[in-house]
């Protein structure tokens, strides 16, 4: 479910990863027609709160009902 207090953007159909210490949050869409080519991170702080969120916009195209997955992350 999105929620536009933390997030950028407020959206739909984006997927998440833990990897190194970090949450992702991947693409997504507001509306089923724009689709966000972004990645929001948070740290996973040692308490298991979610620190400050920050976007980056590296990706190529924008992603909506894609997949995600992480390798070999340690499990928090």
């Amino acid at each position: 479910m999105a929620d536009s207090a933390g997030f950028a953007n407020a959206r739909i159909a984006t997927k998440s990863v833990v990897y190194n210490g970090y949450l992702y949050l991947i693409g997504g869409t507001p509306n089923w027609v724009v689709y966000y080519s972004d990645v929001q991170y948070a740290a996973i702080q040692s308490n298991g709160c979610i620190g400050t969120w920050q976007t980056t916009s590296n990706m190529i195209t924008g992603l909506a009902y894609h997949a995600a997955v992480t390798n070999n992350d340690i499990c928090m």
